[in-house]
């Protein structure tokens, strides 16, 4: 039961081995990165003699982008922006005059902020703006916890 081995079928399997030895990419010399010295880089002009950074398109006090809505739509959005607004208020009645861990006082900081926010989108008569607050303010009121 002596197999006679057969000599192609190891040829090949060693020139299978020494092709893909050859073609692999861990011989070869690295390619060299191509970029720019950091000496050579235009510099950015420095700010106004002022020091004051332009404002942000947000802080010039632009109005704000009108929304038309239909009476339906206006109606479910202000239900919606009560309910999420006396969610958040009550989660802040629940918690005041406790003593709070430092992360849920931060929390309950913001909360407070994005309901004063929500107030004042209202006055501006930013309905779409509000609603978005007042769902931010009931999810941060929801991640306190103060029984």
């Amino acid at each position: 039961m002596n197999r006679r081995r057969n000599p192609w079928s190891e040829l090949s399997a060693l020139t299978l081995c020494l092709c893909t030895l050859a073609t692999s990419c861990a011989h070869q010399p690295p390619k060299r990165r191509v970029g720019v010295n950091i000496e050579s880089r235009p510099t950015p002009q420095p700010p106004d003699s002022a020091g004051v950074a332009p404002a942000a398109p947000a802080e010039t006090g632009a109005a704000p982008r009108p929304v038309v809505m239909s009476n339906e739509t206006r109606r479910v959005t202000r239900a919606g922006l009560a309910a999420d607004t006396t969610a958040a208020r009550a989660a802040l009645e629940r918690c005041a005059g406790r003593k709070l861990l430092p992360d849920q006082d931060g929390v309950f900081e913001a909360t407070t902020r994005a309901l004063m926010d929500v107030r004042a989108a209202l006055a501006a008569g930013d309905l779409s703006h509000a609603e978005s607050l007042a769902r931010q303010a009931k999810q941060l009121a929801s991640s306190l916890v103060c029984r």
